[in-house]
């Protein structure tokens, strides 16, 4: 499997758990306030971290497959708005393949808006800065749940192993 399509394929199963953790989190009665929480007083509130990881999949997207870039500026102010904001993030990985992408040793360049700037490969940039970015988002976002009183779990972080959980094995809510 190329860099890309471990890439896109790691997204996808993200994207999808964090939309099941949306759907919990409104099933057990949480309100739209949620979304101001945050972990930290400097750190971004849950509405803006599924913001910047939907930024996360978009410059992976323009810097590596050169699709034309759709940064959301507009934070979800509601349950709904996040899940109808991460089923976007995930529609515009739809088709796309590695195949589609620069070569793992093309040269990525980029500048962050604070002023830092990296040049690397297209095979370094998904695994030491698209990949890793993307995880902290995703990482932001359970935890804030977490901290708030949702009641997810291992079982909810990883769905998508569990039709390959080895028979007679398990995995308790809380792990």
């Amino acid at each position: 499997m190329n860099y890309a399509d471990f890439t896109f394929a790691t997204f996808r199963n993200m994207l999808g758990m964090l939309d099941d953790l949306f759907v919990k989190t409104q099933a057990a009665g949480f309100g739209d306030d949620l979304l101001r929480a945050r972990l930290a007083e400097d750190m971004f509130d849950l509405g803006h971290q599924v913001t910047v990881l939907g930024w996360q999949v978009d410059n992976m997207l323009s810097r590596c497959a050169g699709k034309a870039s759709n940064l959301n500026e507009v934070d979800p102010v509601t349950l709904a708005e996040a899940r109808e904001h991460l089923a976007a993030v995930a529609a515009r990985l739809d088709g796309v393949s590695g195949t589609d992408c620069l070569q793992e040793d093309a040269v990525v360049d980029f500048d962050l808006p604070f002023g830092a700037g990296f040049v690397l490969s297209a095979g370094e940039y998904a695994r030491d800065w698209a990949l890793p970015q993307f995880y902290f988002h995703v990482m932001a976002i359970y935890a804030i749940m977490r901290s708030q009183g949702v009641e997810i779990g291992k079982r909810d972080y990883i769905p998508y192993m569990m039709p390959r959980l080895k028979p007679g094995s398990t995995l308790s809510p809380r792990s």
